[in-house]
């Protein structure tokens, strides 16, 4: 009888662990360029992923819009719970699929709120934005940068989106 119910816990605790499934992603959303919707990324560590606030509002969204005869690319990426609330991406002269290096003489950058009293705006340092993905109603890819306040690091990684862009149909 001992032995049927030692058997019996040991078959009950291997079903338990091969019912447990990991996650491939690790809390992010998939690298998918289908127009998803998604977004995510880590901060130091931590998931982000955009969420409703209390007063409503989009977010998460991108647009592209022309100035002085550019395509702008603009992200916006909102999470009113976590230390960075609003990621807003940016790139001046978007030409589609490719690299584009943070640098911001050159309209390449991340505007980072932070959730802190005033002053809470910091730009992205240094990092990549990689799209991988446009075809006039699809931007998808991928990113990481750092940024700073006061003597702060703050690195944001392992950051992916797949985006339907506002107002193309």
């Amino acid at each position: 009888m001992l032995k049927a119910k030692i058997l019996m816990l040991f078959v009950l605790a291997f079903i338990a662990i091969s019912a447990c499934k990991k996650d491939p992603n690790k809390g992010l959303s998939p690298e998918t360029q289908t127009g998803a919707n998604t977004f995510s990324c880590k901060i130091n560590g931590l998931i982000f992923v955009p969420k409703v606030s209390l007063f409503g509002g989009t977010p998460l969204f991108a647009q592209l819009d022309t100035f002085n005869s550019n395509q702008i690319l603009l992200i916006i990426a909102k999470n009113e719970n976590t230390y960075i609330t609003n990621m807003d991406f940016n790139i001046y002269d978007f030409k589609g699929v490719g690299i584009y290096p943070i640098d911001v003489p050159n309209g390449v950058f991340v505007d980072c709120y932070l959730n802190i009293p005033h002053p809470n705006l910091e730009k992205s340092k240094n990092g990549v934005i990689r799209i991988t993905k446009y075809d006039g109603k699809i931007v998808s890819g991928t990113f990481e940068f750092n940024l700073s306040h006061g003597t702060e690091n703050i690195a944001v990684t392992l950051g992916r989106f797949d985006l339907t862009l506002r107002g193309v149909k």
